[in-house]
Order: structure tokens, then sequence, then C-alpha cells
């Protein structure tokens, strides 16, 4: 072999070790972080369908209750990563899967221009925007639809350029987009980039196996089965901290003009973002957003015969589709969600540029700039992107930026409070919990708020709380076993809330029971001494919302 085709050869190789390199050296300080409290423990660490796989149902292993959407692929990866016992093992894992994404789209575009390959997957290696789905243990679900997106399409192109020798690829391919469907359902339109895909091809002069076309469309079809399972049988969710769109509200393009704006200057990224409810059509970022969706209008009309371009800009359409808030969606901004999307942009934009930057003559310095230019991004995104996963710590890293940002939002003090109590700081979780019912009364935080008030010594305030959390909280049964808990460790103590007492105490008593641990027994004899001092309630009892003084959002 000559020493030219050595260096061909090894040319790829180094890019590629390069853009591992730059991947590490961003997210390897992240391998070390926790579980954060945005979703990490409700949805992984005590989700009894992941904690518990080995026992669970086979209908809670395939339809993943209580994750929203049906992920039975991600749930099973959890599972497997939980048996690790430490978060390390999940941040590995998204860590590695991160680095095949960016080596797919790599490989994907490198014979097509080498420099630019390198360059678009080294912008997805290193964007502050996949800094959410690759430090945040959650953020696996993306990451796994991705890669399995982006190898479903890989296959899915070869197959048809191979003509019918290619039938099997295109049948596999069809089997591993499942996988990127039943990873997160926003990749259950990914057939009809393929499909729009074969159009252009079709245009441009070559005719498509007629084979691939019946498959795109069958993927297409189940694709949208799987979406409507996800949509109609599981929880519908909408976040409290969001206001649904509404036709004509122009609340789709401002979440739109709000992802463009991070994708084009992330220097302010956080894990939640607040939108004010009402129309949206005098925000700036809804105007950005309508731009955006003439560009990419144009961008398709402008590549109705280039369909490696119109296949980038596809992917990116049809992934961003199920998140533009045209569906309900659990967020109405999430950096996670431009994941996917910004590989398909990444494969326009290599397709459309190769031609126009190829050396032919002589090297100038105007040749020189767009790799001057190119190497220049991605040293800067390289910097930003390292300082956002150092946010992704948790706690005050990640909250208290969302505390500046929005002071008279809930969330962020919620948020902190949570991860102070979870780190036995009660007395700071509570005055955090203060804080945030201060700016808005929220149920599925009563329980929680009650626990720090009680392990801060502030008793009759959580007594308050936690009766409150029983009558209007989002888990019941868990307020009642804490509210039964604290008058159980303070026998001597009179309740200050008689009515409540005697109306909750046997139904704590029942709730304990069914824990059967020595502790919860002995918390049962207690509370049943004290039941009969207290004797039967001669009254109903009354509680309206927010009967607590603690829980008043205008109180000082």
């Amino acid at each position: 072999m000559d020493r030219a085709g050595n260096i061909r050869r090894l040319g790829p190789l180094a890019l590629g070790a390069l853009l591992v390199a730059l991947a590490l050296s961003v997210f390897a300080r992240g391998l070390s972080h926790g579980f954060v409290v945005l979703d990490d423990y409700d949805k992984i660490v005590e989700n009894p369908t992941v904690a518990g796989y080995g026992s669970s149902s086979t209908a809670e292993r395939i339809l993943t209750p209580g994750q929203g959407y049906v992920i039975p692929v991600t749930v099973a990866a959890w599972a497997l990563l939980d048996d690790f016992g430490s978060s390390k093992a999940f941040h590995l894992a998204s860590l590695a899967t991160h680095l095949v994404v960016v080596l797919f789209l790599f490989c994907f575009l490198w014979r097509r221009s080498l420099p630019w390959a390198a360059f678009g997957a080294a912008v997805l290696a290193v964007h502050p925007l996949v800094v959410e789905p690759v430090a945040w243990v959650t953020g696996l679900k993306d990451l796994l639809a991705a890669a399995f997106a982006l190898g479903a399409t890989w296959l899915f192109v070869a197959g048809v350029e191979r003509g019918r020798a290619g039938r099997v690829s295109v049948a596999l391919a069809v089997l591993v987009f499942l996988l990127a469907a039943l990873s997160k359902p926003t990749t259950v339109l990914l057939p009809g980039a393929w499909l729009v895909w074969l159009l252009v091809r079709k245009r441009a002069g070559a005719e498509p196996p007629r084979q691939a076309s019946i498959m795109a469309g069958a993927a297409l079809l189940l694709g949208l089965l799987l979406g409507l399972l996800s949509w109609a049988g599981h929880e519908t969710i909408v976040a409290d901290y969001q206001t649904p769109s509404r036709p004509g509200d122009g609340r789709a393009l401002l979440s739109l003009g709000h992802q463009v704006w991070h994708l084009l200057w992330p220097l302010d990224l956080h894990p939640l973002y607040f939108l004010p409810p009402g129309s949206a059509w005098s925000e700036w970022h809804t105007w950005l957003g309508v731009s955006a969706l003439a560009a990419t209008g144009y961008s398709m009309w402008r590549a109705r015969l280039r369909p490696l371009t119109m296949l980038g800009l596809s992917v990116m359409v049809v992934c961003y589709l199920p998140v533009s808030n045209l569906v309900v969606t659990p967020r109405q901004i999430a950096d996670s969600y431009l994941y996917l999307p910004l590989a398909g942009a990444m494969i326009a934009l290599v397709d459309s540029v190769a031609d126009r930057t190829k050396q032919t003559g002589p090297l100038t310095l105007g040749a020189l700039l767009p790799g001057v230019a190119g190497t220049l991004t991605v040293a800067g995104l390289t910097l930003l992107g390292g300082l956002q996963v150092e946010r992704w710590e948790g706690g005050s890293a990640l909250w208290q930026p969302v505390i500046e940002r929005w002071p008279g939002w809930h969330v962020g003090f919620n948020a902190l409070a949570t991860r102070r109590l979870r780190e036995e700081r009660d007395a700071e979780a509570a005055k955090l919990y203060r804080e945030a019912y201060r700016r808005g009364y929220r149920a599925e935080h009563l329980a929680d708020f009650g626990v720090a008030l009680a392990a801060s010594g502030q008793l009759d305030d959580a007594e308050c709380v936690l009766v409150e959390a029983v009558r209007h909280g989002n888990r019941p049964e868990e307020a009642l076993r804490n509210y039964g808990r604290l008058l159980g460790a303070n026998p001597r103590r009179d309740p200050r809330w008689l009515l409540a007492a005697q109306r909750l105490i046997p139904a704590a008593m029942e709730a304990l029971e069914k824990k059967g641990s020595p502790e919860a027994r002995l918390i049962v004899a207690r509370l049943d001494t004290l039941r009969r001092r207290l004797g039967p309630p001669k009254t109903p009892l009354h509680w309206p919302r927010g009967s607590c003084y603690v829980l008043s959002p205008f109180r000082q």
C-alpha cells in the first residue's frame, strides 16, 4: 500500500480519535456527579419498575407506567445500570452513548467531506445544548433514541443505495428504528424523513427500490401507533410550571425561538425555563421562531434536488415536531429536545457546504478562513460546554442560577429545597420551601415541606402542613405515614389540630401497619394510645386548601 493511501486511511481515524478526546475533555469531569432532583429519583432511583425490574410484570416492563410514555428500552437500560449501585455507572453509559452518536455522525458524513464531517460531529460532541442529555442521568433516553435513530438512518441509506442487495439492511433499519422509538417517542416520525429523502432522490434521477418505500411507510405507521400509545395510554404530563399552547397564541413559536437562541447563543442555559402565560406575540423570541421556521422552509426548498441535505433537514424537523408544543409535552423548552435535531442540522450543513468549500486550486487565505472559523467555533463551544457540565453537579450549582434568573418563580426554590432535604439539611430545606410557597401554592411539595419542618423542630407548622398534604397533596398515604410519625415520635405532645388528629390517626395507623417494620409497629402502638386519649371526632373535618400560615404566598 502506498504512502498516500495510508494517509487517507489514517485521516478519519485521527479525526475520530480527536472527536473522542474533545468530548472527554468536556464530559469526563461529570462522571463523579450524582443524581439530581429533576426526575432522576422519581423516574429511576425510586421507580419500582427500575429498582425492582426482575419482579415487575411484563406489562410494567413494556408499558413503563410512571414514565409518561412507553420507553421499555430505556427502562431496561436503567435497570441494568441500577444493578451497579452507583450513579457513576449511569454517567459512564451516557457518555459512552454520546460518543457512539458522535462517531455515527462522523462516519455517516466523512466520505462527503472529511474536514466538514469532523466539524459537524465536533459541534454535536461539545455544544452546551447537549450537556443536559449527557450530564443528566434521565437524559439517557435522548441519547439512546439518537444512537438508534442515526444507526437506523445509516442502515436505510446504505440499503437503498445498494439496490436489491440492500434489502436486509433496509429491514434492519426498521428494527433499529423501533428500538429508537421505544427509547423515546420523539423519534416516532423518523421514517417520514426517509420517505422525503426517497422522494428527493427520485427527483434527482435515482429511482428508489419499491421495497424501501413500502418498508419506510410501514415503519412510519408503526411509529405513529407507538406515539399514540404513549399519548393515550399514559399520563399526559403538563408540568405545573407551564401553560399549554393554544391555537393562535404563538407559544409554539415562542418555544422554538428560545430553542434557536440557545443554539446560537448558549450562554444562559438552565434545566427549566419559565414562560409567562398569555399571548406570545409581543416577545422577540417568538419572531425569532418565525424566522427560524421561514429559514427552514427556504432551506428545504433549496434542497429539493439535494437528497442528503434534505435528509438532514427532514430528520431535524420530524424529531422536533413531537416536542414543538403543537402537542402537550412535559416541558415547553428543554435543551435535550434539540439533541437529535442538532445532528440532523449538522448532516444538512455538511452536505450543503462541502462542494462550496472544496479546494481545487492553490491554497489561499480565503480558503483557510472556513477552517479557522470552524476551529475557533469548536474551541469556544468546548469551553462553554465544560462550564455547563459543572452546573449539572446539582444542588446550588444547578438551581441557584434558576432562582437568580426568575426570583419570583417557585420552581428553583422547590428543587433546591428537595436537594437539601435529601442531604438532611432540614432547616435550609424548610426555609427554601417557605420561599417557594410565598411564590405560589403547589400541592406536590406539601409532604416534603412537612417533613422538613418536622426534622428542623418546627412541629406545629409541620403538623399543619402534613394535614394539608393528606387532604390536598398528591401523595396522601406517604403524608399519612409522616403525620403518624410526627405524632408518634412526640407522644406527650398534644396535637395542635385536635379534630384533624381524631380523624387522621386511625388512617395513619393503617398506613404505617402496611410497612410492617419494628419502627412502624412502635409508632402504631403510641398512636393507638393517643387515639384512645383523644377520643372519637364529634364533627366533620373541614380543611380548605392553604389553611396553614406557612402556605400563604402573601404572608411574610
